[in-house]
This record gives C-alpha cells, structure tokens and sequence, in this order.
C-alpha cells in the first residue's frame, strides 16, 4: 500500500504533502517536487530538493545526487555542485558511470581545477566508445601541453600515433612537441608522416623547408619551397 501512494504521489495524481511521518513518503515528497521545480527551470530549488530526497530515502538512489549537483552547475553554482558530487563519490564510489565523470570534468573545468580533473578525463579518454573517445583525447592531450606536463604530453602523444596511425591530428601534435624539446629531426619525422596524411598548408611548408635547412638538407628544403611557389 505504501508503494501506491508514493507512486500516485510521484505520478502527481494526490496532492503533495508538505511534511510526513514516515521517512520514505517524505523523500518521495521531495523527489517529486524537486522535478516539478526543475520543469521550472528553478534550478538552485530542484538541488536542494533532490539533496534533501536522497537523505530521507531508506533506500540511496546515487541519481538523485547527481541530479542534485546537475541542478547547482545549471544555476550557476559549480562550487555547490561539486560538493554534491564529492558527496556522490564518497558514498557510492562504485556507482560513477562514464557520463557521471562527463558532469564532473565540466563541473571542474568551470572551476578552472584542471589538474583534478585530469584522471577523470584519463578515463575518458580511455574507456569511452569511439564515438566520444577521440574528443576525449584529444582535450586529454592539450591538457597535457596547457598544464606543462611535456613528458606525459610525448608519451600520450607517441601512444596515440600508434593505436591510431591514421589520425593527422595525433602527428601534428607530435611534431609540435618534438620542436617544443627542441628535437628537430623527431619533429620533422612526425610533420612528414603528418603530410602524407593531409595536405600541408603554406605555413607548413614553410616550416618543414626550415627544418631541412636546419638539419642540413637543402635540397630538400628547395623542393619544399618549389611547393610554396605553386601554391
């Protein structure tokens, strides 16, 4: 009979209390109204609302929590979500599917605390499908250049050109981080390979002829600049 009434309550048939003895009719007081207020668009309402369903609730769902920091990032509060979602994590730990990390990242990212959400995005990066995987690398990877993190940046870059060869943009980031060391001959291997794979722009060009002439190979450097000529 219990299960009824919370179900027509949810289902907006029985009018709302305000309060109630029994603590799981309560939480699904605060459940319903806390989607009535996001239907609203009143979104700092629906996260306490969500917060206040998940405690009452004999039985945690870890979603409420989650639609409870979702409704903090909406109304502009990332600092509050991301208490709601540290609070998520320490009781259902085991309960974090990929696109709760999703959430998180941007939660994060809005807060500019990069470095913390690097192993989500590792994750990501990892374990997403390959629809959504390669975005995933790639913000992974400019995490990596942004934060100055040139030795993970090398090697993600180096894992990335091998496991999908055929991605220019793996090669051009690869390049880039050979010259960033300095390490010439690396990075015009890396612009080389990029070429095959697309055209090179003039700029280009104009740097792979530079690096031939700084590796003392000018004959190749003219042939570069013939190409710039025609383009």
């Amino acid at each position: 009979m219990k299960k009824l009434i919370i179900m027509i309550i949810c289902m907006g048939l029985l009018p709302v209390p305000v309060t109630g003895r029994e603590p799981s009719l309560t939480a699904a007081v605060w459940i319903n109204q806390a989607i009535a207020q996001y239907e609203k668009n009143d979104f700092a309402k629906a996260a306490i609302s969500f917060e206040k369903g998940y405690d009452l609730s004999d039985i945690k769902n870890p979603d409420h929590l989650y639609y409870a920091s979702i409704c903090h990032f909406q109304a502009n509060a990332p600092k509050k979500a991301l208490a709601v979602f540290n609070k998520l994590i320490k009781a259902h730990p085991d309960k974090i599917p990929l696109s709760f990390e999703e959430t998180l990242v941007n939660i994060l990212f809005s807060l500019e605390r990069y470095k913390d959400a690097l192993p989500h995005l590792e994750q990501l990066a990892e374990k997403s499908g390959k629809d959504r995987q390669k975005k995933w690398q790639e913000i992974l990877l400019y995490q990596y250049l942004s934060l100055d993190m040139n030795d993970k940046a090398l090697v993600y870059a180096d894992f990335l050109t091998k496991t999908d060869m055929l991605e220019p943009k793996w090669w051009k980031a690869l390049c880039h981080i050979h010259l960033n060391n300095r390490n010439y001959k690396k990075g015009l291997t890396a612009l080389i390979i990029y070429g095959y794979l697309t055209p090179l722009t003039k700029e280009e060009l104009k740097l792979t002829a530079d690096l031939y002439l700084t590796l003392g190979v000018p004959a190749k450097a003219e042939q570069m600049v013939e190409q710039i000529k025609e383009k």
